[in-house]
């Protein structure tokens, strides 16, 4: 079966990009079935790769390799997840951290796939059909290499949604797991919600991020915006903060950001409100030495980015305004439609409305357990600023 590209389209594909979006394609030679395993070939008829097809979907293939004599069956999904676990056994110091991403979807050149581990529990995401149709084989191979107590479906992202797939979330092997689970992280022990949480239940590409700005906030008082369950908040009160206001939207978020202040013995430095972070921001009259925005996604779609960053650059200049002087400001981003060079746009804005100077410290990235395929710069999502205010 075969996917013909029309001329001068083979450029991405060459260069490794992942994705063949429809308008690429001249035809389709062997009527595959959505699912299927195809081979792409340009306009002269010379092999380029192979991926898997879905004819309902605006990315109509997904390339897994561009070695003609591979075969994509179970022993090629087994060495691409060795490799990623490979990698994060050699590169990553994993000491003292029991929940971190094991497969990072088009960064471990296994598009579609998403896989967690949250101590003795996996929690896998299947985000493309390609990938649903081969959910036994993924699991068989997670259950021999890992052997954990259980293996947990969250494919609940609305992005299935475009792949023509439900949206599901439930057990699919071995033992029930508990509605909390108590996680090590570093200086932090973390209660996460598998089930129903954010994600697969933790943010785990601000691993790093919450390190380096935990060794910024000793005796400082710290506004931590969009908490959700209190990381930044946990870990800027263990890093030696003199208080912590945690504030988000979710009754839900914010109550199990209590837990984790008790459980990590600050809850008499960390308070939390369940609050508009907009309107919250407007209102408060109080300064802080040190402000954290993590927001959720502002921009779902390149339509959306000029409200985005007016909502962006909003936040960004109240938290500049109620900062005290050599105040240290942490702000992220984790829509892909806002790069990083527009965000530090953004930033800039909101800092000459805001009437100061800022200085840029550090930048932000996903941590290093979410590696990024250099040819697909859709992957690289979160970016992020740690700023200092000038006077």
């Amino acid at each position: 079966m075969k996917i013909i590209l029309k001329p001068q389209k083979e450029k991405p594909i060459i260069q490794n990009h992942p994705w063949i979006f429809s308008g690429a394609i001249q035809k389709i030679e062997g009527n595959p079935k959505d699912g299927d395993i195809v081979s792409v070939y340009d306009n002269y008829g010379n092999f380029l790769a192979k991926g898997y097809i879905n004819q309902k979907s605006q990315i109509i293939v997904r390339i897994l390799s561009k070695n003609k004599d591979e075969d994509i069956d179970k022993s090629f999904f087994q060495r691409r997840i060795e490799q990623a676990i490979r990698y994060r056994q050699a590169i990553l110091d994993l000491s003292g951290y029991e929940a971190y991403r094991l497969i990072h979807d088009s960064g471990d050149m296994l598009p579609g796939l998403v896989v967690d581990k949250y101590a003795d529990y996996i929690v896998v995401q299947f985000l493309s059909l390609g990938m649903e149709k081969r959910k036994d084989i993924i699991v068989d191979i997670l259950n021999s290499l890992l052997n954990p107590k259980g293996i947990y479906e969250r494919s609940d992202n609305p992005v299935r949604e475009k792949e023509g797939l439900d949206l599901v979330s439930g057990l699919i092997c071995g033992q029930e797991v508990p509605d909390l689970i108590s996680i090590k992280q570093g200086r932090a022990e973390i209660l996460v919600d598998i089930k129903n949480g954010q994600k697969t239940g933790a943010f785990l590409d601000q691993r790093e991020n919450l390190e380096t700005i935990a060794s910024y906030s000793n005796g400082r008082d710290v506004l931590d915006c969009f908490c959700y369950t209190g990381g930044f908040s946990i870990y800027t009160a263990l890093g030696g903060a003199k208080s912590v206001v945690g504030v988000d939207i979710s009754e839900k978020a914010v109550d199990m950001a209590y837990k984790n202040a008790e459980i990590n013995n600050i809850a008499n430095i960390c308070e939390f409100h369940q609050k508009d972070i907009f309107k919250f921001l407007d209102k408060l009259d109080r300064k802080f030495d040190m402000i954290i925005l993590d927001p959720p996604s502002f921009a779902k779609s390149d339509s959306a980015i000029m409200r985005a960053s007016r909502a962006y650059k909003h936040i960004n200049m109240k938290a500049i305004s109620l900062l005290n002087p050599d105040g240290i400001l942490a702000t992220f981003s984790c829509s892909h439609h806002i790069d990083s060079l527009l965000f530090r746009k953004i930033v800039f804005s909101a800092s000459v409305d805001a009437g100061y100077n800022i200085q840029i410290m550090k930048t932000f990235h996903a941590s290093s357990d979410h590696p990024i395929n250099i040819a697909h710069p859709e992957g690289e999502y979160l970016k992020g600023l740690l700023c200092r205010k000038i006077i």
